[in-house]
């Protein structure tokens, strides 16, 4: 659930209710209204120092607007006035955002699908076997270390063949008017005193130029050389998800198609995605066709190893992502002349835990049909004509906001 005050006019009065989530440790206070001015709603209270808070306004408690932009706190009281607008408003809430603030000292240029050249982290990072101080920020939400990525249609991260970092990969483009650009910065920033590197991709648009929805999201790369050489700290913090695919990944006004994916992987046998990566409308704000939250599944109201709503954290010791999983679909097939197929998946977690693991088709010319889609090695019924690729998905048991997927290619 996300953490909430909510104010509902009532007549000429102002009646306040408080939502709050039992997790959530620094939450707004002192949150007051004054109507005494005609038209105009004026709203106070007090945010928790370096704690990001948006205002939100609606009219069914069903479809938020964002009233203002976010408020970072300093632990001052803060005001905000919503003007002639409010008049068709019911409801307010002040949520706590996910994303830190600063880590905006260098910016890229408005593009679509371009690349910063090689930028120093600030520090080294041990990641899959390999020592790290450089990286390429993509504008399509990721960042990677061999070569620079413009691909804008999200893949499975473990078939990519290389290291990547990718809180949210989909067709980012920030050439529209109402889009930011790429932000970043490097040994400039810290959190609770250790070095940090940030990219943020805040209010960015998606292809080709829209800016009707924008999405607001951030990676922090955390220095813990206190922990052992190399060793650092991840997160992913998400404030605002409207959008998921862009309009030449098989997106209409933003949904569906082949939606983004949000995880780490080096591209061969670890990765962590977060669960509900690349699924259609679950990783949103709300669903699009019912304006109803995403409580459950939206990346903003979930968390990983935080009690922040919005934030995932990964530590990343001795160059191994802690939780990351390894799945193998099995060797690419050629059907010969039977359509029937059994397939040789494997799926595991280095750390010893428990794995559920799922079968589904990522492409095909006609009707698949699994024995058992819910087991590793099921057969299958695939069509004669044409390539059929199928998924398979393995998730933690223990830590079910972590997944890992890979590609079996029938043909």
């Amino acid at each position: 659930m996300f953490p909430a005050f909510l104010i509902k006019s009532v007549g000429l009065g102002l009646l306040a209710v408080a939502r709050l989530s039992s997790a959530e440790l620094a939450v707004p206070s002192d949150l007051t209204v004054d109507m005494s001015v005609p038209g105009e709603v004026n709203l106070a209270w007090t945010a928790a120092n370096l704690r990001p808070y948006q205002l939100e306004g609606s009219m069914d408690l069903l479809t938020w607007a964002k009233v203002g932009v976010p408020v970072v706190g300093s632990g001052a009281p803060v005001s905000m006035v919503d003007g002639p607008v409010s008049a068709a408003r019911k409801f307010y809430r002040l949520r706590v955002g996910a994303v830190r603030p600063g880590f905006d000292r260098y910016s890229t240029q408005r593009n679509d699908d371009e690349s910063s050249g090689l930028v120093p982290i600030g520090f080294p990072i041990s990641l899959f076997g390999r020592t790290e101080t450089h990286c390429y920020i993509n504008n399509n939400g990721n960042i990677t270390f061999d070569r620079q990525l413009i691909d804008w249609t999200p893949n499975p991260l473990q078939n990519l063949g290389f290291t990547i970092i990718a809180p949210f990969w989909a067709d980012v483009d920030t050439r529209p008017a109402k889009s930011d650009v790429v932000r970043y910065s490097y040994s400039s920033e810290t959190v609770d005193g250790h070095p940090a590197f940030g990219v943020n991709w805040m209010n960015v648009g998606y292809y080709s130029s829209r800016d009707d929805k924008l999405n607001s999201f951030q990676l922090i790369l955390i220095e813990r050389s206190d922990t052992g050489a190399g060793n650092y700290d991840m997160e992913f913090n998400y404030n605002q998800v409207l959008w998921e695919t862009g309009d030449v990944s098989g997106g209409v006004n933003g949904y569906g198609g082949s939606p983004s994916r949000s995880g780490l992987t080096n591209g061969i046998d670890r990765t962590v995605e977060l669960a509900g990566s690349s699924s259609p409308t679950i990783q949103l704000d709300a669903n699009p066709a019912t304006g109803q939250p995403n409580l459950l599944t939206g990346l903003i109201y979930r968390s990983r190893n935080s009690n922040i709503p919005g934030r995932y954290m990964f530590q990343v010791r001795g160059g191994s992502v802690l939780g990351a999983l390894a799945v193998n679909a099995g060797p690419n097939q050629t059907l010969g002349q039977g359509s029937t197929i059994a397939l040789d998946g494997s799926a595991s977690d280095p750390g010893g835990g428990a794995v559920t693991v799922r079968w589904s088709v990522r492409k095909a010319s006609g009707v698949v049909t699994f024995s058992d889609p819910d087991i590793l090695n099921p057969t299958v019924i695939v069509p004669t004509i044409g390539v059929t690729e199928l998924m398979l998905t393995a998730t933690s048991v223990s830590d079910p906001n972590v997944s890992a997927s890979d590609i079996v290619q029938i043909k």
